[in-house]
């Protein structure tokens, strides 16, 4: 450390208490007037200037925190030549798990002097470094010592089934400080997991945790909980881990099925394409409609973005949607009709899917009975020839490459109980047979405003076309 001169420049005064109220300002050195008042004093025994902007008071801001506002102000000050250093009644004013030297060493890089009043510390004399160098060693070897201490305690507690920190939601300790489920609000921590799971949003998980136990979940929070791996019956910290399953207040199968709902980021999954997109156009400027929505509903509207529309049209996904489908799925039904094909592989892929349930339940079957770490991969590989199994056969048509009548009647089944489980298969019939799906400006019944034209150039309620002919074609062609 090069040596300094007496500083020139005005000191800014800095006090932190880390509790208003006052209870413990007696350890602290006293309130923050009381350590102002001493910090002066000291300034005027040693010949220096207070600067006119202090106190520079950072109020309930406890040691152990990294955000210290005005003390940053401070630094950004003595960093612009406007103030000459910093004086404070102790070191600990720093922060009490911070190392002083570091924040010393930043403060002598910005050119400032530290002044500390009862260490009687002043590094611009060369007694006041020296003092400095053993003051950090000592605080050095404070905190590591701390460290230490506390990981082994840690560790020991983790041992004993004790979780340190927070009690998470859905459990409780016992006496000795073990966790239990709490049987009033695990079963709302797994409807929450399960909610998930299944592709549920953040918010309606946070719903589910708000009313269960009562208090208000962030989103943040919710998304904290699903990836608390304590839900799994794991007490882990520093290292330290303990694993009961008695504990566990979900699987590792759901456990990771949530996970990997994180990982796909439907959170901020881009809204799916309505299922006329692209082929709704506004009857009054033939141009395509943008799918749009509002607080209560999805809806095509006409843009108009290419000019000026006398005749802009809009109606919502839950009128026009399931009409057009309906008239999409007669059409088809009436074109086709079951054949029996040599290669029909149906049963074949249905007898994976039953051989994968079975080899799905089988590693189920394990848990608690293997370590997690293999139970989690287990179950993982499992569940991932199962999708496959499923996929395959939702994926297979038999040799002619055109919905048979039994898909499209479990389809039109489907749709009529919900239309969202068979929204995407409807999307590939209405983009394979449909032209464009004009929408007329007004009120009224949707037929009278919706006409659906077909790739053949018919419409809709004037001359049925020849869907099998015209699908056989367009496969040719391609």
């Amino acid at each position: 450390m090069s040596p300094k001169t007496k500083p020139t420049k005005p000191i800014d005064v800095y006090v932190r208490v880390s509790d208003v109220k006052g209870r413990d300002v007696e350890a602290e050195g006293g309130t923050a007037a009381e350590q102002e008042k001493r910090c002066r004093a000291q300034l005027t025994a040693l010949g220096l200037e207070v600067s006119p902007e202090s106190p520079f008071t950072d109020l309930d801001v406890s040691g152990g925190k990294t955000s210290r506002p005005r003390f940053d102000v401070v630094k950004e000050r003595i960093a612009a030549g406007e103030s000459g250093g910093i004086i404070m009644l102790n070191l600990a004013r720093f922060g009490r798990n911070r190392r002083v030297d570091e924040d010393i060493l930043e403060l002598e890089e910005l050119g400032g002097t530290v002044i500390s009043v009862e260490e009687k510390l002043d590094t611009s004399t060369p007694s006041g470094r020296f003092a400095l160098t053993i003051l950090s060693a000592v605080n050095t070897l404070y905190l590591e010592n701390v460290r230490v201490g506390w990981a082994k305690a840690n560790g020991n507690a983790v041992a004993r089934g004790v979780k340190p920190g927070r009690t998470p939601c859905g459990y409780r300790r016992l006496t000795g400080g073990q966790l239990e489920t709490d049987p009033e609000t695990a079963p709302v921590v797994r409807a929450a997991f399960e909610a998930r799971a299944k592709g549920g949003s953040w918010t309606q998980v946070a719903a589910i945790l708000t009313d269960g136990t009562g208090k208000r979940w962030s989103l943040k929070a919710t998304e904290k909980l699903t990836r608390n791996r304590s839900y799994l019956g794991e007490l882990s910290w520093g290292g330290h881990t303990n694993f009961d399953p008695e504990r566990a207040i979900v699987d590792n199968a759901l456990f990771e099925r949530v996970q990997r709902q994180r990982k796909n980021g439907t959170r901020h999954k881009r809204r799916a394409p309505g299922m006329l997109t692209g082929v709704a156009v506004c009857a009054g400027c033939g141009h395509r409609m943008t799918q749009d929505r509002n607080a209560r509903t999805e809806f095509y509207r006409c843009s108009a973005s290419h000019g000026v529309c006398d005749e802009r049209a809009n109606i919502t996904h839950r009128i026009i949607e399931p009409w057009v489908a309906a008239q999409v799925i007669d059409f088809y039904l009436g074109a086709f009709e079951r054949t029996d094909t040599p290669d029909d592989r149906t049963s074949e892929l249905e007898a994976a899917i039953q051989a994968a349930e079975t080899a799905f339940t089988e590693v189920e079957e394990l848990r608690g009975q293997i370590s997690p770490a293999a139970y989690a991969k287990g179950i993982s590989a499992a569940e991932e020839a199962l999708d496959t199994a499923r996929d395959a056969l939702a994926a297979y048509t038999p040799e002619a490459e055109l919905p048979p009548r039994a898909i499209l009647v479990r389809l039109k089944e489907t749709a009529d109980r919900d239309e969202a489980e068979a929204r995407e298969e409807l999307r590939e019939l209405i983009a394979r047979a449909v032209d464009k799906v004009e929408v007329h400006r007004g009120r009224g019944p949707v037929e009278t405003r919706v006409s659906v034209y077909w790739a053949d150039g018919n419409i809709t309620g004037r001359d049925e076309p020849d869907i099998l002919e015209l699908l056989m074609n367009a496969k040719e062609e391609s």
